[in-house]
């Protein structure tokens, strides 16, 4: 007999499921949500059961419940127990176990996608390279898409770059004007170009004298 049931969205069917149940016999559960689950995750599941249990009475409680995850049991690694091996900080496990990870980034999520479609295509049977052929075709595909991106991406900068600088020069004719003087300026004569711009007149015969004899 197999029952179809969402432990989250309908907890009504579980505790019929859970009376039913007892009245068959005594109780045991057995938890498996994948043995690589996050932590989290199984709490979630232990926490909608001991909700349950709770509201059962007490001749309706498991007589065992088997937790098949080794994320808990990573965390039960260094916590104090008792010589019979009974957690004796459980409020502050619990807490620890149950809470959230750190949210992943967009790049992290891909990245766990990926490993996930090659761990799964890898346990399938061989298919004469067709998937092979496709992953290649697809992985050709991202990577032209990809310098296409990266080729618009240079584009749209110079074009700003061209547009700020066109509108530094409508904004600042004077500064246009001496940046052009002292590129056509000799190395010694720019400083002495660029001071006598700024003041509306040209540089003196004396300075430029002076620049060429130095």
């Amino acid at each position: 007999r197999f029952e179809w049931l969402d432990c989250f969205e309908e907890p009504d069917r579980l505790a019929s499921l859970w009376a039913e149940l007892c009245r068959l016999g005594a109780l045991k559960i057995f938890v498996d949500v994948g043995g690589d689950r996050a932590a989290p995750d199984v709490c979630q599941v232990l926490a909608a059961l001991g909700c349950t249990a709770s509201a059962a009475p007490t001749t309706s409680q498991p007589q065992l419940i088997v937790v098949k995850s080794r994320e808990l049991a990573r965390f039960a690694e260094d916590v104090a127990c008792s010589e019979l091996g009974e957690i004796q900080d459980v409020a502050s496990w619990w807490a620890a176990a149950a809470a959230p990870p750190p949210p992943r980034s967009v790049k992290q999520e891909k990245r766990k996608y990926s490993r996930a479609r090659k761990a799964y295509w890898a346990d399938q049977p061989d298919d004469g390279g067709a998937y092979a052929a496709a992953h290649a075709a697809r992985e050709a595909q991202w990577t032209a898409a990809k310098a296409k991106v990266n080729q618009l991406r240079l584009r749209k900068k110079e074009t700003a770059r061209k547009e700020l600088l066109l509108a530094w020069r409508r904004a600042c004719p004077s500064s246009a004007i001496i940046a052009a003087r002292c590129r056509s300026a000799p190395p010694g004569g720019a400083a002495a170009t660029a001071a006598a711009a700024a003041d509306g007149g040209e540089p003196d015969d004396d300075d430029g004298a002076r620049q060429k004899d130095g």
